[in-house]
């Protein structure tokens, strides 16, 4: 969607507030454009991961004449309490916000000087890497440069400052192989950048005035002649608090404003079983007319894809789980059409509005329902909206109620969870894009299968829910479970223990004494919602997931 003269005017109120969209420190602010594979990401930096001035910043295909793009603009959202109660928030929509900054934190503030000095992108190629892997192994020393690798932004690097006219500050940063174990960066040793994929690009940035986190990613991508992974990047996020206080009720968010096309026609939905959540046409054609859409933005007419998102790792719980996709809420932009539904269900103005749809929950504070939109329904609480498959009408989507669209955003947090003083917690998506999908109400099975190959891509090929040095894996269903779910373990062994955890922590469950290899929990007075398992097995081992009760 391109920016109204009503959007510029919102801005201009919204830095009058204060609030989260005036220009950040250092300007004019980086950006980047990453085409690796199929897609070009336009990146800025200050927390916004798509944008291309007041244009979509996700094309796909990337080499498509119109410069046809399924992602208007994204942003990661963190907000927590302090000890007080108070409400901490950064969560940068379109603009340029003044609580993100470019750089780390130092000494928990942000230095101007550091925020010009990382106003900038760190792209490296799998390529370069291997040169100078290539050059290091031939007579032990590096003969000749490869800029990116020398400058590779790792803690204490020694050659930095004579690339980039500015020494790094004593804290970790981008990741490398640190062959020698002294935590500092040595390429002229051999040392070089721990990256995925065959092309990569890291950048760091700080959320300073509304939660003291520092933030770095890492995003990559592969090429090959697999149509799934030519259509897929990854991104991952490491992010440490850098104040005094802890933050507890802690939710990080991916913000998306999807435009498949043209943007009055889209819808959006999730499975969170899957961690995943997508954006998909209303109908045949991609368009308000046939496949024309307003303001001349190019559409994908009747070849129309399926965006998806899957979170390979969300936030870090208290007890070490994977707190994954923890609630998923959508919202609609009021001046897309005549909007019948109420004003809860369109764009948050201050921090609590935020906070709560962080949360899962309408603007309002009004708990999410399921049927209809979702608001004020005569359907049970929940925390994910539409939470089906559009092929299947008897789920619950956008598709099967028929709803007209708003050009809706989609947020996908995981949490809550607690962020001490020096803690560091992490966040990891895959983008995933399929081509040409049958319309309308799509299957997303197909969604499903990208994810877990995303999933297989992340992990290296192993199961999240083995137990180390072993071939032990759990299985769950069915799951999501409406009145009964089954826990089983592979091959010989034997459960001894389990418990089931609430999101924030609570144990609701407890099973001792199985000796058996599965155990069955029944729903009773389960709320609707997202649990954790941890169960011990009689040899010693211990396997965990995640349940979905509808």
């Amino acid at each position: 969607m391109k920016l109204s003269s009503t959007q510029i005017f919102l801005f201009s109120l919204f830095t009058l507030l204060g609030f989260d969209k005036a220009l950040a420190q250092c300007s004019p602010v980086a950006t980047a454009q990453f085409d690796v594979n199929n897609s070009v990401a336009y990146l800025l930096q200050g927390g916004l991961l798509w944008k291309n001035d007041n244009y979509a910043g996700f094309i796909a295909p990337k080499n498509n004449i119109t410069q046809v793009a399924s992602i208007f603009s994204g942003s990661i959202w963190l907000a927590g309490l302090d000890p007080g109660g108070n409400l901490k928030l950064a969560a940068p929509t379109y603009g340029n916000p003044t609580a993100v900054n470019a750089g780390p934190m130092i000494g928990g503030a942000t230095d101007p000087a550091v925020c010009e000095n990382f106003n900038r992108f760190w792209p490296i190629t799998q390529a370069s890497i291997n040169a100078h892997l290539n050059d290091f192994a031939d007579n032990g020393s590096i003969d000749n440069i490869e800029v990116t690798v020398i400058g590779w932004p790792g803690r204490g690097n020694p050659d930095f400052e004579t690339i980039y006219g500015f020494a790094l500050p004593d804290i970790e940063l981008a990741p490398f192989v640190d062959l020698n174990g002294n935590g500092i960066y040595e390429p002229l040793l051999g040392e070089y950048p721990d990256i995925k994929g065959e092309e990569a690009i890291w950048w760091v940035f700080n959320y300073s005035q509304g939660i003291p986190i520092t933030m770095s990613v890492l995003a990559y991508g592969y090429s090959s002649n697999d149509e799934v992974v030519d259509n897929t990047t990854f991104y991952e996020m490491k992010f440490t608090n850098d104040g005094s206080e802890k933050i507890d009720s802690t939710f990080i968010g991916l913000w998306l404003d999807p435009d498949i096309g043209c943007y009055t026609d889209d819808y959006v939905g999730c499975l969170p079983e899957h961690n995943l959540a997508f954006a998909y046409n209303q109908d045949v054609q991609d368009g308000e007319v046939g496949c024309l859409c307003s303001g001349g933005v190019p559409t994908y007419c009747e070849e129309i894809p399926v965006l998806g998102i899957k979170i390979l790792k969300g936030a870090t719980g208290g007890f070490g789980e994977d707190l994954g996709l923890s609630r998923f809420i959508y919202y609609n932009y009021p001046f897309t059409g005549n909007p019948a539904s109420p004003l809860a269900l369109t764009d948050p103005n201050t921090a609590i509005e935020y906070y709560h749809i962080l949360n899962g929950k309408w603007k309002d504070g009004t708990p999410l329902t399921t049927g209809g939109d979702g608001y004020d329904s005569v359907g049970v609480e929940t925390f994910f909206a539409m939470a089906g498959n559009p092929a299947n009408l008897d789920d619950w989507t956008m598709c099967s109620e028929n709803l007209d669209s708003y050009d809706p955003r989609m947020v996908m947090s995981s949490g809550p969870f607690s962020i001490g003083p020096g803690e560091a917690n992490s966040f990891s998506f895959a983008l995933i894009w399929l081509p040409n999908q049958n319309y309308p109400c799509p299957d997303v099975t197909p969604l499903i299968d990208a994810g877990d190959v995303a999933q297989d891509i992340f992990e290296g090929l192993t199961s999240s829910h083995e137990t180390p040095g072993s071939n032990i894996v759990a299985t769950a269903s069915p799951n999501p479970f409406s009145s009964d779910v089954t826990i089983k373990v592979s091959g010989n062994a034997v459960f001894q223990g389990l418990e089931l955890y609430a999101v924030d922590g609570k144990l609701v469950r407890s099973f001792k004494n199985l000796e058996s290899n599965k155990v069955t929990i029944s729903r009773n007075d389960l709320s609707p919602g997202m649990y954790f398992y941890k169960a011990l097995l009689k040899n010693g081992g211990m396997v965990s997931g995640k349940l979905v009760a509808r």
